[in-house]
């Protein structure tokens, strides 16, 4: 393919006060737009290689209109292209990385995964979310009526009627994550903050995050700071614990997840959850000592974190101190309540952070400790600092990225370019 267009509608604010820059697209595109959002989107400083199409919109696009829409392009011609794709703009602002659309990315992610017509599903959206292919088979398409539309994402048996099908791009039996499978095409080192919650507010800009699981930016917007990484990769595991992440083979099993290749820097970030809920709870119902406890939890988290290192040729891996505990009288939580007074949880978070840091010299591994900067002489976590719930603020997170970009950029004489 020597050029791919994408076609999308968008009739509605929403989208741009997500955060979506029209004005940084780099792919080529046509958008439909309401005669509305006309000036709406002029506004945005829209590059030359985003049309814009102003047409009556339906208050909720069938798969009928999509195909129209992509076949109105087709013929239009836009951008000279030789394939056309539909992408729902949901799931551009809602679940699709901003990043894909803001370089080269997902045109690069398109040529390889689709030769012919195909379609991009992800959990939660249906197969004619992300669909399209050749400009020559999607002109000569023929739809079949209302009720056999969904017959065209079978698979490559012709149809009876004549009508070209659309093949599964991926061939996995359970759709995935989309930033995961299209973030493959990335060549470039990239930075992976894996782990809780804490890896979307200490390190993620907000902007970027909408409803997504995994987070792609570049790394120059993130950090002036130089480092060898082309990209950032955050990926929010959920409430997962230091605790799982000592399983045998636990860590392992999410590098392999989060697509971390050779060459990659991983940020391990957990443990603010176990000494929130867990570390003193084992103290008082299960009479473990808290030495114990945490000696144990360390050291199965960095034996977990070695395993990775090994599997990966050239990986830099780095530890995320649990940050302090916040003092929050009102905070609720039936999956995971605060056990302990303030006193013992900023006790056994200090300690498992001595623990930590220790094991990481040991063992040569980067660590990465905020807590000096966030905590009160008390040892909590400082209020006026906090979300108010139990993570830093994501207005704070400035020196904590710094922090790890200067880690990571130590030897570095500049940051890597971002390439596909």
């Amino acid at each position: 393919m020597n050029g791919v267009c994408l076609v999308t509608s968008i009739d509605s604010h929403e989208p741009l006060k997500w955060g979506l820059k029209v004005e940084r697209i780099a792919v080529p595109m046509v958008l439909l737009c309401s005669n509305d959002m006309v000036p709406v989107l002029r506004e945005q400083g829209l590059p030359p290689h985003v049309a814009l199409v102003a047409t009556a919109l339906p208050e909720a696009l069938a798969l009928r209109d999509k195909v129209a829409g992509l076949q109105r392009a087709c013929r239009g011609g836009y951008h000279d292209a030789d394939a056309y794709y539909w992408l729902d703009i949901q799931l551009i602002y809602q679940h699709l990385s901003f990043e894909f659309l803001y370089g080269d990315l997902l045109k690069h992610a398109v040529r390889q995964f689709a030769a012919g017509p195909g379609y991009f599903v992800m959990p939660g959206y249906a197969a004619g979310s992300f669909f399209g292919g050749p400009k020559a088979a999607l002109a000569a398409l023929t739809l079949p009526h209302d009720d056999a539309l969904d017959e065209l994402f079978q698979g490559p048996i012709p149809h009876p009627a004549g009508a070209a099908l659309f093949a599964s791009v991926f061939d996995c039996v359970q759709p995935v994550d989309l930033n995961l499978k299209l973030a493959a095409v990335i060549d470039a080192p990239i930075v992976h903050i894996i782990g809780d919650s804490h890896a979307f507010n200490c390190f993620t800009l907000n902007a970027a995050i909408g409803c997504r699981t995994h987070v792609l930016v570049r790394t120059p917007e993130i950090s002036p700071t130089a480092v060898p990484y082309a990209y950032q990769f955050t990926h929010h595991l959920g409430s997962r614990t230091m605790h799982f992440a000592g399983r045998p083979g636990a860590l392992l099993a999410t590098a392999a997840e989060c697509g971390v290749k050779p060459g990659d820097a991983v940020v391990w970030v957990f443990g603010e959850i176990d000494a929130r809920s867990h570390i003193v709870r084992q103290h008082v119902e299960h009479r473990r000592a808290v030495d114990e406890v945490i000696d144990t939890l360390a050291r199965d988290y960095v034996r977990g974190i070695r395993e990775v290192e090994r599997a990966y040729a050239g990986l830099r891996s780095v530890v995320f101190a649990p940050i302090p505990p916040l003092d929050n009288p009102n905070y609720t939580s039936a999956v995971l309540p605060m056990f302990g007074s303030i006193e013992e949880r900023v006790a056994v978070t200090r300690q498992l952070r001595v623990a930590l840091a220790a094991l990481c010299e040991r063992h040569g591994i980067l660590y990465l400790d905020v807590a000096p900067q966030f905590e009160t002489p008390r040892g909590d976590l400082r209020w006026e600092l906090s979300d108010h719930f139990c993570h830093i603020a994501s207005g704070y997170q400035a020196p904590i990225i710094e922090g790890l970009y200067a880690l990571l950029g130590r030897g570095a004489s500049s940051a890597a370019s971002p390439s596909a």
